[in-house]
């Protein structure tokens, strides 16, 4: 079963660490965009949201800047209706 987050940082996190993105999509009840995550296990998800909201989740920092630029692109897209 996928991972799903609507934290657009949380999902660039994700990405840096190397989770695979699947999908993403307009949510049409409350507006949010949500981030769908190929689910790499139970543990490995449960420690890299330990680490990233304990702040003790380390990524390269362009790396981070990068996928939050292209995220903000695809919630700009999806709300726009492209």
């Amino acid at each position: 079963m996928p991972y799903e987050t609507s934290d657009t940082y949380f999902a660039a996190f994700l990405l840096v660490a190397g989770v695979p993105m699947s999908g993403s999509r307009l949510g049409s009840e409350d507006g949010k965009v949500y981030f769908s995550f190929e689910n790499p296990g139970p543990h490995v998800i449960r420690e890299l949201k330990n680490s990233y909201f304990s702040g003790s989740g380390v990524v390269p920092a362009l790396a981070f800047s990068q996928n939050l630029k292209h995220l903000r692109h695809v919630v700009s897209g999806l709300r726009r209706g492209a």
